[in-house]
Formats: structure tokens, C-alpha cells, sequence
């Protein structure tokens, strides 16, 4: 492959936030629930040495939960900064692993009034995600990655992140 490769991405995500500290609340007060929430962006692929690749990414990301049985979404501009590293070459074929650290920069977040005192959530959520991925002819490929959170999403909760994360992925060049 050439140097350096751009693309667009664009696919969904099934969020589950681990909560143990609640606060005031017991747990059983705090419900959490897998919700489905979407992605969209861009990459860029650098070579660094065959089969190894440097993969700065930007996208949109709406990560959704639930606390007592009200939805609530955070819309964050997630900057992975990932190692690809391309494990097996069939033909058209091109299988790749990933891995790397996040920082998620929170947009806006809908956190309902009562929970506002505990749930002051933070402008930047570290992250680590890992995965693996598939390409084909060089220009579409599917990715599929997990996110764990290295630092709680607010101030008041021990929340942390956990994110599955399936896209598809277009290169414009490279």
C-alpha cells in the first residue's frame, strides 16, 4: 500500500456503563441497559513499516444509557490515535488488528436535572479500544473494535465506558 491512506467511517455502537459508586442512591436505584448509538468520521493511515501502520482517527460518537429508566445520551468527538498492524494478506483480502488509546472530548450531554449533582461529567473520557478488521480491494473494509474506559465519565459516579463499536470504512486514497 502507499504511505498514506485517507477515508471517511461511519457505523453504530452498543454502550453499557458499569456504575458502582452511586452516590446517595443505592444500586439498585441505578439501572444501566445496553443502548444502541452511532458513529461518523475520518482516518487517516500511515505507514510506519510494513505490515505496521500509524492510524489517527476523528468521528462523532452518541453514546447512550440509561438511569432509572430515563435515556440519556452523551455526544462526544472521540480521537483514537491507533496501531494497525496487518496480520494476514490473501489476495484482495487484507486482515488487520488495532489498538490504541481514546480521548473522548464531550460535546453535549442530556443528563436529566436529578442526577446532575452526581453525574458531573468531565469535558475529556480516556478510553483504550482493540479490535480487528477486514479489507477488501483496499478501499472497504468492516472494523470491529471494544472500548474500555481508563478514567470515569464524571466526577460524582465510578462510571466507566464500555463500547462495542462495528464500522464500515471507505478510502478516499491510499
Amino acid at each position: 500500500g502507499s504511505f498514506l491512506a485517507l477515508g471517511l467511517k461511519a457505523g453504530f455502537n452498543s454502550t453499557k456503563f458499569k456504575l458502582s459508586d452511586i452516590g446517595n442512591y443505592s444500586t439498585d436505584d441505578w439501572k444501566t441497559e445496553t443502548k444502541n448509538g452511532f458513529i461518523y468520521g475520518a482516518f487517516a493511515r500511515v505507514k510506519l513499516s510494513h505490515p505496521l501502520y500509524l492510524q489517527p482517527e476523528i468521528y462523532f460518537s452518541s453514546k447512550k444509557f440509561e438511569l432509572e429508566g430515563k435515556k440519556v445520551t452523551i455526544k462526544t468527538f472521540d480521537v483514537p490515535i491507533l496501531v494497525n498492524l496487518r496480520v494476514l494478506s490473501l489476495g484482495p483480502v487484507k486482515v488487520h488488528a488495532l489498538a490504541g488509546p481514546v480521548a473522548s472530548i464531550v460535546r453535549k450531554d442530556k443528563i436529566p436535572a436529578q442526577y446532575q449533582e452526581y453525574m458531573d461529567v468531565k469535558k475529556t473520557n480516556w478510553t483504550f479500544q482493540a479490535g480487528a478488521g477486514v479489507e477488501v480491494l483496499s478501499t472497504i473494509s468492516l472494523d470491529a473494535r471494544y472500548e474500555w474506559g481508563l478514567s470515569n465519565i464524571s466526577k460524582g459516579i465510578d462510571g466507566r465506558t464500555n463500547v462495542l463499536t462495528i464500522t464500515a470504512v471507505y478510502c478516499l486514497f491510499g
